[in-house]
């Protein structure tokens, strides 16, 4: 569980870094727009930036899409030798159903039937 709040905690704070990041271009473009900057030039400046903003969104997503698709895989390896081993589960299976939800919804894992 603690290993489990460790790295959302690092997912938050990458998170928090492009929300920064955001939050500080969007302050740029308000002040161009409150100067009265021509509507040229807003398109000049304003507009990489906010290509530049998705373009880190973009690769932020994939990064925690991937780091979730490789906490999912370690869980499912740990589980099998825990299985092997005869130990209890019941920690591991709540946090590998809580990430397979999230790949399942991102659409990287199908949904399994129960046929």
């Amino acid at each position: 569980m603690l290993e489990l709040l460790f790295s959302f905690g690092a997912f938050l704070k990458v998170a928090s870094n492009v929300w920064l990041f955001i939050l500080i271009e969007l302050f740029f473009l308000i002040t161009y727009l409150q100067k009265g900057v021509p509507s040229l030039l807003f398109i000049v400046l304003g507009y990489p930036f906010l290509f530049l903003i998705s373009i880190v969104l973009w690769k932020e997503y994939l990064r925690a899409k991937n780091f979730f698709l490789e906490r999912y895989k370690s869980i499912k390896k740990q589980i099998s030798q825990e299985l092997y081993d005869g130990k209890k589960l019941t920690n591991w299976q709540n946090e590998l159903n809580n990430i397979s939800e999230f790949l399942e919804q991102q659409g990287v894992l199908e949904k399994k039937s129960l046929f």
